[in-house]
């Protein structure tokens, strides 16, 4: 009798550790949705001992399924219906090759919980249609993957369904593509988002939320091409990186919806390359364009393009270390509530800072204090042939600068095309009779140093406080005085 108790112990401990590893695929027989819940439809990989599964899919089954019996070619999809509630350890589609076809799954208001991964374009291709329900994950180890290491290429379209897993991936494989799709719902990266981690990542929002509660990378990894493109959605995160590392290119078009990066906004990091073009508002903390993590360091090279349709909040500050700011007639304004030089261009001698264009730079109007700019780079008003300005002088209201010019530097102050600048105003805070101010660079200053920056010397008919208002012209306008 203990022989065959000891015996039926072995025997549960063998099942269950099959349990454990066992890889389940789904066969629809038939053209069209098939459900989740029609348990006849599953079975086991021989790997894992074969036959028929008997029961639906659980936390210890991984589901790894194929174009064989579910190509989108075909119309045959797996399906997640309203009022099932699907369970698996991990999921993957995309498994196995099949005459080039793609493998399709599909979320049809039901709920699929999968413990650790899910995978859409394993090793071949996937595609999954998100129309509603939810699709979430239970371990802090897994994550969302359109198009996973194994090679695959994945497309998710989410029309209304709600996704919430630890991170979220779109384009892991070296030698595959990922693309997700949001017209509707949500998706949520309790930790991170990544678009193009080591390989081409896309991703089209149109509506919906999207919601990072740590970083939010395009051009993740060395490898990693990502481009986001907003026309809709409400996104967060706590920082938005484009180009993070060496190697990495992130681009984000911000069109529409809403962008709240609440600590920083990096484009081009630690010798990555990113792009950002703003057509819609933003709000963030501190922008800084082109920066390294270390000194010395790799600097990254960034572009952020401000349109003329977006009216935009930097609460901390705004850095061009190493790239170009380019104003296409939009507005940049600064809270400054804790910091003095809202707008630093240039604070690396390595680093190359432009801020170029027509536009304005100006304080928010709740603000509590005045802003300065830092200005070791090139500011130039450019009207790309009209007669347009490029303006700080409203509440900036000092000029510093941290790198010498030298008598052959050209850091400083221009206007070409058909531009003006309008310099920061320059105050003087006596109430003497006499005043001495630069305009253009600061204020204290004996012999300024920027280019086009000069030195006032004013006597007033009484003593008192005022400001200097200084203008640029382009050579070309017609309003030169």
């Amino acid at each position: 009798m203990k022989n065959f108790l000891l015996t039926l112990c072995l025997i549960g401990g063998a099942l269950k550790a099959n349990a454990q590893e066992r890889d389940v695929y789904y066969s629809n027989p038939s053209t069209g949705y098939g459900s989740w819940d029609v348990v006849s439809n599953w079975s086991i990989y021989a790997a894992s001992g074969g036959g028929k599964l008997n029961r639906l899919p659980g936390e210890d089954d991984y589901v790894k399924v194929s174009a064989n019996t579910l190509a989108v070619e075909n119309g045959r999809a797996l399906s997640v219906t309203s009022g099932v509630q699907a369970v698996c350890h991990s999921f993957a589609s995309g498994q196995n090759a099949f005459e080039g076809k793609t493998t399709w799954f599909r979320l049809d208001g039901g709920n699929l919980t999968c413990m650790n991964n899910f995978i859409i374009g394993m090793n071949h291709a996937g595609l999954a249609t998100l129309e509603s329900g939810t699709l979430r994950n239970e371990w802090p180890s897994g994550a969302f993957y359109s198009s996973a290491s194994g090679g695959g290429s994945g497309i998710v379209t989410n029309n209304g369904a709600e996704v919430n897993f630890e991170k979220i991936i779109i384009g892991r494989a070296a030698n595959g593509q990922g693309a997700y799709v949001q017209n509707g719902g949500s998706i949520t990266g309790r930790t991170d988002i990544y678009v193009g981690d080591i390989s081409r990542g896309s991703a089209v929002l149109n509506g919906g939320t999207v919601g990072a509660n740590g970083h939010f990378h395009i051009g993740n990894a060395a490898g990693g091409d990502g481009t986001v493109t907003n026309n809709g959605a409400d996104i967060t995160c706590q920082h938005l990186i484009m180009g993070y590392v060496s190697g990495t290119a992130g681009r984000m078009t911000h069109n529409g919806g809403t962008l709240n990066a609440r600590e920083t906004l990096q484009v081009g990091r630690a010798g990555g390359v990113g792009a950002f073009d703003v057509n819609a508002a933003f709000t963030t903390r501190n922008l800084i364009i082109g920066t390294r993590i270390s000194d010395p360091g790799v600097n990254g090279a960034g572009t952020v393009t401000v349109a003329a349709s977006s009216t935009n909040v930097v609460n901390g500050y705004l850095k061009v270390n190493n790239g170009e700011l380019v104003m296409r007639g939009g507005t940049l304004q600064f809270k400054v509530n804790a910091v003095t030089n809202a707008l630093i261009n240039r604070d690396s001698e390595d680093g190359v800072g432009v801020i170029r264009g027509w536009g304005s730079l100006e304080k928010l109007p709740n603000a509590d204090r005045n802003p300065w700019i830092e200005n070791s780079g090139l500011v130039i008003a450019d009207g790309e042939g009209e007669e347009r300005d490029l303006s700080l002088h409203d509440k900036f209201v000092a000029v510093t600068n941290t790198l010498y010019n030298g008598p052959t530097g050209t850091n400083g102050w221009y206007a070409v095309n058909k531009g003006r600048l309008r310099y920061p105003r320059i105050g003087t805070p006596s109430a003497a009779i006499t005043h001495s101010a630069c305009c253009g660079d600061f204020r204290t200053l004996t012999t300024p140093s920027l280019v086009n920056s000069l030195k006032l010397e004013v006597t007033l008919a009484a003593s008192g406080t005022f400001y200097v208002y200084g203008e640029l012209y382009a050579p070309d306008r017609s309003d030169i005085p």
